[in-house]
């Protein structure tokens, strides 16, 4: 089976704002936390042909939040590769095919969408900061992270199946920004031992410490999609609070729009 990457070298904004700071009151983070075993199909997004794993990641996480909620929805391929198509990309020009940066697909996702779902806002976490991966999955069901694959790990050989070998991270092992990919974690298991994620179409997993020196850049990301009918997402978390409790530490006026707190 072919895989791509896709995921271009980080974008820097210091307006960017950052999980830490709305965080401070939480209580400790649940022991465990699994948001990916009810997902019964992991497409491939022609994650296998194009360089599209950020859009492709994009899209798995509606599947996931909508699921979850109890209202599925799994985007299509043909709507994954058209908000794809917001980084330049053009189906009738395959040198257009040249990956993209997470933050400039998380502005096309709050303001444009993907198959009729926008997000809400965005915020960043710590690079490899395993508490507030934690953190973001068990709020927000998922962690939308980059990684800079090393060598030893690129699944450059057909012959075999990457997505049954786990990411380990060994002493030496480095990152190389030339390998660029995107994946959503969707779980952790108890004493943050592996961490699951979808890509390429599998459920696959990797090691904390492979995440704390190879990811380079994380967001969690805030959407409508993952509340439920009584206004809470499924770990309880209730957005309107956190908004309330934004506004006095901001000193805000309470309408002020979401997307002032989360994301640019």
């Amino acid at each position: 089976m072919n895989f791509r990457l896709g995921k271009n070298p980080p974008r820097r904004d210091a307006r960017n704002l950052k999980l830490a700071k709305y965080t401070t009151k939480l209580p400790p983070i649940p022991p465990a936390c699994d948001f990916i075993s009810k997902i019964s199909d992991f497409p491939m997004y022609d994650n296998n042909t194009l360089g599209d794993c950020v859009a492709a990641a994009a899209g798995h996480m509606v599947g996931q939040w909508t699921t979850y909620a109890d209202k599925p929805f799994l985007p299509s391929d043909a709507q994954v590769v058209k908000f794809y198509e917001f980084s330049g990309y053009n189906p009738a020009d395959p040198d257009s095919d040249q990956g993209w940066d997470l933050l400039s697909a998380l502005k096309a996702w709050r303001t444009s969408g993907l198959a009729g779902h926008k997000i809400v806002a965005f915020v960043q976490l710590e690079t490899g900061n395993l508490v507030e991966l934690a953190q973001a999955i068990s709020l927000f069901g998922n962690a939308y992270i980059g990684v800079a694959l090393p060598d030893d790990v690129l699944p450059n050989d057909p012959s075999i199946n990457w997505t049954t070998i786990p990411w380990s991270w060994e002493p030496g092992m480095a990152q190389n920004p030339d390998n660029g990919h995107c994946v959503p974690v969707m779980a952790y298991t108890k004493g943050l031992t592996d961490l699951p994620f979808v890509s390429w179409a599998a459920k696959m997993y990797m090691g904390p410490h492979f995440y704390e020196n190879i990811s380079d850049e994380a967001f969690a990301v805030v959407t409508e999609d993952w509340i439920e009918a009584d206004g809470k997402s499924p770990s309880g978390f209730d957005i309107a609070q956190l908004l309330a409790d934004l506004a006095v530490v901001t000193a805000a006026p309470a309408s002020t729009p979401r997307a002032h707190y989360w994301g640019g």
